[in-house]
């Protein structure tokens, strides 16, 4: 009878555990690559799978696995990297050879400008990626709050870095072709809060 009851309990400290261990860790993007297309990478952890909407903030890891250099086209400069929010593909449109140049590239109907990295910062050691068989190791990353209206009404979210472009003939700026994206979806568990998938 006691062997039975400890069997119990121990089964339901399991139980217990391992409901506790769903919510421990989130984590996509730190993966090995077999064959690496982009030289921007990112990733995004958490300590925690469900979220309150008003206070949302992941740990945001990105880089770059090598320098970036100049575009070939000397009219086109690469100030910097912006970082964005959005909930749908907002750049191609606005990318080079698009003709359609922005005068404001931080004021985008379609994403939430979070901040700019200057090319210089960028291409140092502080931002670099390395990849190996065990996966993906970065030297940079940050918290970043998601504002509620990025994760209102919708299931998933995109963090793009992407390379912001001067074309010097035009006087505008474009969407460069050094980027990357990455998308998390969620659930809604109720009106305040959510779910990583």
């Amino acid at each position: 009878m006691k062997r039975t009851i400890v069997v119990g309990i121990v089964l339901l400290l399991l139980v217990l555990l391992s409901a506790c261990s769903d919510n421990a860790v989130y984590q996509k993007g730190f993966g090995y690559e077999n064959h690496v297309t982009e030289p921007i990478a990112i990733a995004v952890k958490s300590d925690k799978k469900v979220h309150a909407i008003d206070d949302f903030s992941l740990d945001f890891y990105f880089g770059a696995y090598y320098e970036i250099g100049a575009y070939s086209n000397e009219d086109y400069r690469i100030i910097s990297f912006a970082l964005y929010f959005s909930n749908n593909e907002f750049f191609t449109e606005n990318q080079i050879g698009s003709n359609n140049g922005v005068l404001d590239y931080t004021n985008i109907a379609d994403a939430h400008f979070i901040k700019e990295i200057s090319i210089a910062s960028f291409n140092t050691d502080d931002y670099r990626v390395n990849m190996n068989v065990s996966g993906k190791s970065f030297n940079h990353h940050e918290t970043i709050l998601i504002p509620d209206n990025t994760i209102l009404n919708y299931e998933g979210f995109i963090f793009t870095v992407i390379d912001i472009v001067y074309d010097q003939t035009t006087e505008q700026y474009y969407f460069g072709q050094n980027g990357y994206q990455i998308t998390i979806y969620y659930t809604h568990l109720d009106n305040d809060s959510i779910e990583l998938e």
